[in-house]
């Protein structure tokens, strides 16, 4: 059955649509929150390296496995910027004195709310659903990564500088428009838009939670919305 294309059920539409729900509840980076407290430690700087490996890892394998179902020219470019997270990794843990065994947990929760939502899209969702949830990700990681990066260098200790570059340099270029394209398509097969902007607005929260997730993974969690500055 045809449907009337609208604002709201282009991709273009929609991605405007998230920037108005942004602006109706926010969603928090706790990371840099806690950074621009002056409450930021090394060891959380430790925890963000740990959570960003186990993402890489899902990435790697959530990108593969949309490749697989979607056969898209948009999963090389972000195999590519898995592959390249992955393999920066070791210099950074190095850097930051953490050996593999600390790398690799303990882990809470919040941990796998990221890997476990991006390789649930890229197993059950169709095409404009994951390509949603895929922008929003590649969004929002690159506002946070960038105000991460920028605060890393007004900090009172010394983040290494492979650390900094790592966060720095963002998300590809053009690969968020890549990925609205590839909504686009789904969309224009007969992809459901509402859905679609649901899936997005979740990735988005979720990507909070990453950020969230980073300044636990060391210890006590004291991150929670109900711990108040001491």
């Amino acid at each position: 059955m045809s449907r009337t294309a609208t604002a709201e059920s282009t991709a273009e539409g929609l991605a405007d649509a998230l920037t108005r729900l942004r602006g109706e509840a926010p969603i928090g980076n706790r990371f840099y929150e806690r950074m621009a407290a002056g409450r930021l430690t090394l060891d959380d700087v430790r925890g963000l390296i740990r959570v960003e490996a186990k993402a890489a890892a899902a990435e790697i394998t959530a990108y593969s496995i949309g490749g697989f179902r979607h056969r898209h020219e948009i999963f090389m470019p972000l195999s590519e910027m898995a592959y390249s997270a992955w393999t920066k990794l070791p210099a950074m843990a190095r850097a930051l004195d953490l050996s593999e065994e600390h790398l690799d947990g303990p882990w809470k929760p919040e941990t796998f709310s990221y890997p476990g939502y991006l390789c649930w899209t890229a197993l059950h969702y169709d095409q404009a659903d994951f390509g949603m949830a895929l922008y929003a990700d590649l969004e929002r990681y690159q506002a946070g990564s960038r105000q991460i990066a920028d605060g890393f260098r007004t900090v009172e200790f010394t983040v290494p500088d492979e650390v900094i570059e790592y966060y720095d340099s963002g998300v590809p270029d053009r690969l968020a428009e890549k990925a609205l394209a590839f909504v686009q398509e789904g969309l224009d097969d007969g992809g459901n838009p509402v859905r679609a902007c649901n899936a997005g607005r979740v990735m988005e929260e979720i990507v909070g939670q990453y950020w969230t997730a980073a300044i636990s993974a060391h210890g006590p969690d004291d991150a929670g919305p109900d711990k108040k500055p001491a």
